[in-house]
C-alpha cells in the first residue's frame, strides 16, 4: 500500500491502532497516513474525542500524518453564514487546531497537510453545497495550496429525477446541474 486512509467515527483501541500505523510506517516508511475526521463546527473545527485527539495519538505515537481531512459536512454553520463560506472556515479553523499540535510547522506548512472534503449538493443536514461554493472552495484551496480536495460522492455528481423525495440522497445531488458538474469544478484544483 501506498497510502492508508484511516476512517475513524467511533471510539476505537486508539493506542493499538496508532503501534500499527507507526510500525507500518517504520516497515514501509513511503506509506502516506491520512485522517478523514468529523467537523464539530466551522469555528471550532474538528470534534475533540474523534479528531483533535486522534490527531494527538498518531503524533504521541510517532505516526506521521501526511493529511488531515475534515468531513465538510453535515455540520452547523455558525453565525448563519453561507455554506460555502462555512466549509472554507472549517479549514481554516482546522489548521489552527492543527498549529497546537504540530507548532514547529510554519502555516504554510500544515496547510499544505489539510485536506478538504465536501458533500455536495444537498447535506444530510440540508444545507446546500452549490456549484457556487464548489468554485470558491477550489479558488480558496489553490490560494492556500491545500494538500488534497474531495468531495463526497461521485455518485451523486448528477441532478436527481423529477420524482426524487426532498433531501439528501446517496444517488443524486438533489441540486439542478449537468451531470459531473461539482467533478469538472473540482479538477480545478491544482
Amino acid at each position: 500500500a501506498s497510502g492508508l486512509d484511516i476512517d475513524i467515527e467511533t471510539n476505537i483501541p486508539m493506542d493499538n491502532v496508532m503501534k500499527a500505523l507507526a510500525q507500518v510506517q517504520k516497515d514501509n516508511p513511503s506509506v502516506t497516513v491520512s485522517f478523514p475526521l468529523e467537523v464539530q463546527d466551522d469555528s471550532y473545527g474538528l470534534i475533540d474525542e474523534l479528531g483533535v485527539n486522534v490527531l494527538k495519538s498518531a503524533v504521541s505515537h510517532g505516526v506521521n500524518v501526511d493529511i488531515v481531512n475534515p468531513m465538510a459536512m453535515d455540520f452547523p454553520a455558525s453565525g448563519g453564514r453561507p455554506w460555502g463560506e462555512a466549509v472554507i472556515r472549517t479549514g481554516d479553523s482546522v489548521v489552527k487546531q492543527m498549529k497546537k499540535i504540530w507548532s514547529q510547522k510554519s502555516e504554510q506548512d500544515l496547510y499544505g497537510m489539510l485536506g478538504i472534503t465536501a458533500m455536495i449538493g444537498v447535506n444530510d443536514n440540508n444545507v446546500v453545497f452549490s456549484l457556487d461554493h464548489a468554485k470558491q472552495l477550489v479558488e480558496w484551496a489553490n490560494q492556500k495550496q491545500i494538500g488534497h480536495l474531495g468531495f463526497w460522492d461521485i455518485n451523486r455528481d448528477k441532478q436527481c429525477s423529477d420524482n426524487h423525495k426532498p433531501g439528501a440522497s446517496p444517488s443524486c445531488s438533489g441540486v439542478q446541474q449537468q451531470p459531473y458538474a461539482y467533478t469538472k469544478v473540482f479538477m480545478g484544483f491544482k
